[in-house]
């Protein structure tokens, strides 16, 4: 089996990456659950941007684009040919991957469950949401003859 990088649309690839930054963006701001967040983690909220920060937003961002490409080529072999077919792939890898994951860091690593409740929740919408993108930008819909 070869893997089809030659299938891959790097608009999806953009389009889907800004949509799991920004669900990330707004997951873990004020606006939803980024103070709980930082207050769990044991981090204290900067008063400026600093030259750090942008290095790892950068890095996050960088991380977002190798998530969706690799996510892309996966359902690409994978040929979902229905939108739930690949929300449903989208919900096996969260099973998969995340969730033991994050279980681990309550077994091992001493994490309360609500952080792990907020950065599995996280992966679950990210997961679900670009998988969508993809599914729609890729021209996976089967249009009946």
């Amino acid at each position: 089996m070869t893997i089809p990088f030659s299938s891959v649309s790097p608009t999806a690839i953009v389009v889907a990456t800004l949509v799991a930054i920004a669900i990330g963006f707004t997951w873990y701001s004020p606006l939803l659950f980024g103070e709980t967040w930082m207050k769990l983690m044991g981090i204290k909220k900067p008063e400026k941007v600093d030259g750090r920060m942008k290095a790892l937003m950068g890095l996050g961002m960088l991380s977002s684009l190798f998530n969706v490409f690799m996510l892309n080529v996966l359902y690409i072999m994978l040929d979902p040919s229905t939108l739930q077919e690949i929300l449903m792939d989208a919900g096996v890898l969260w099973l998969t991957f995340v969730v033991p994951f994050e279980l681990g860091n309550i077994a091992w690593g001493g994490s309360p469950f609500k952080l792990v409740a907020i950065n599995g929740a996280y992966w679950l919408v990210m997961l679900l949401a670009t998988a969508a993108v993809l599914w729609f930008m890729n021209g996976f819909v089967v249009v009946p003859a």
